[in-house]
């Protein structure tokens, strides 16, 4: 497959997930069994980074780096994957400081399993999505804004569902989040910083 970067392996553990990581983006499907590419769909995007299996095992979800966009395809009973179903653009806010458009850099889903979260390090927000499981569609919900220029990265969740951690690239810091599982929205604590003695970088972030 074309530059594979990003994994990802289906709940069910017979398929793995990569995304081609190039201007006309794409994510691909390999059966593990037999290493068979099961094919490949397009991501609607430019340069995907990311990507993660809905909990149900239903849909899979990407982010497209260069482009700012992330995107849902369906995922069949072979694993294989379908025609897209959703394909969202981050043009709001305006870019951060240093950042020349959005970024989309993460997309998961919530433990609440209803809503999924997408990181855009450009537009310095996390913004989260009702996933409709039958449809595969997205509607907006809620926006969490960083300070300018934090260029927020990579998100986690603590087990019990309540509270995020967020780790923000260009300032090198790390907050905590609370999270309401009933409406999906996100507020980002105080940033904190890392306690690394290297400087903040600005290049292009590679998984």
């Amino acid at each position: 497959m074309p530059d594979p970067s990003y994994l990802a392996v289906h709940p069910d553990g017979r398929t793995l997930y990569a995304v081609d990581e190039r201007e006309d983006g794409a994510v691909t499907a390999v059966r593990l069994a037999d290493r068979k590419v099961l094919g490949a769909r397009s991501t609607g995007g430019a340069a995907p980074c990311h990507l993660s299996v809905h909990p149900g095992g239903r849909w899979l979800l990407s982010a497209d780096y260069q482009s700012g966009s992330v995107a849902v395809h369906p995922v069949d009973g072979s694993g294989a994957l379908g025609e897209r179903t959703a394909l969202v653009t981050h043009s709001t806010p305006a870019p951060g400081p240093g950042q020349q458009g959005p970024h989309a850099h993460q997309f998961i889903t919530a433990p609440d399993g209803g809503h999924v979260l997408a990181v855009d390090l450009g537009t310095d927000t996390v913004y989260s999505y009702r996933l409709d499981q039958d449809r595969g569609t997205l509607t907006e919900v809620s926006r969490a804004r960083t300070r300018p220029g934090a260029g927020p990265r990579h998100l986690t969740f603590h087990p019990g569902g309540r509270h995020a951690y967020l780790a923000n690239e260009v300032d090198d810091t790390v907050a905590v989040c609370g999270y309401d599982p009933a409406t999906g929205r996100l507020t980002i604590g105080d940033p904190q910083p890392t306690g690394s003695s290297g400087a903040p970088t600005t290049r292009r972030s590679s998984w």
